[in-house]
């Protein structure tokens, strides 16, 4: 469970990476408290003979809401929801399912596509490839598959928003709101740029 939980957690941070790179204490802070959030609601849930029982109780998503264990490892590491809605929106319409042997993700806006393996391994517990090859099998034991402590050399300001998602300007948000949160001041700050 521990490696599964571990893809899981990085992948979730790996998305706010893309939006937050120049902060990785805060990025480590996230992944250990949804690593945690993880750990404790699959506990008794955790089926080794059966990986798809119990798998809608075990996946994390942000479709029409942010996921509560999203919610709660933001919250414990001081990252507001409105916050975590504005570093996750490029992830939004995904669902990550953490089943023993694999984490898959699907995006519930493209029902057409596929499952994307990010993680599985069989039960002699070797990783295997996926069967789409545009969708490789993460190890979690290799750094390069979620780098955590190496931010992106990208500025935050060079990241594409499409016009389908909707940025609300810095006026569009009470100051009071903005002063109170200093991680959504410098998320404002940095799109507004």
């Amino acid at each position: 469970m521990l490696e599964e939980v571990n893809v899981g957690a990085n992948w979730w941070t790996s998305q706010l990476r893309k939006k937050m790179p120049s902060n990785p204490a805060l990025l480590e802070d996230f992944q250990k408290a949804l690593s945690r959030e993880m750990l404790t609601r699959y506990q008794s849930h955790w089926y080794e003979s059966d990986s798809s029982r119990g798998s809608g109780y075990r996946s994390i998503s942000y479709d029409q809401r942010l996921d509560p264990l999203l919610v709660r490892a933001a919250q414990g590491c001081g990252i507001s929801i409105a916050s975590l809605e504005t570093l996750l929106s490029h992830a939004r319409y995904r669902v990550m399912f953490v089943n023993p042997r694999e984490v898959k993700i699907i995006n519930t806006a493209l029902l057409t596509e596929e499952a994307r393996y990010i993680y599985k391994r069989d039960e002699k517990g070797n990783t295997t490839e996926s069967s789409r090859s545009d969708s490789p099998v993460a190890s979690p034991s290799s750094p390069e598959a979620f780098p955590l402590a190496s931010p992106s050399s990208t500025p935050a300001s060079a990241v594409h928003i499409p016009p389908s998602i909707s940025v609300p300007p810095t006026s569009a948000i009470p100051a009071a709101q903005i002063q109170g949160d200093p991680l959504l001041a410098t998320i404002m700050t940095e799109i507004n740029a």
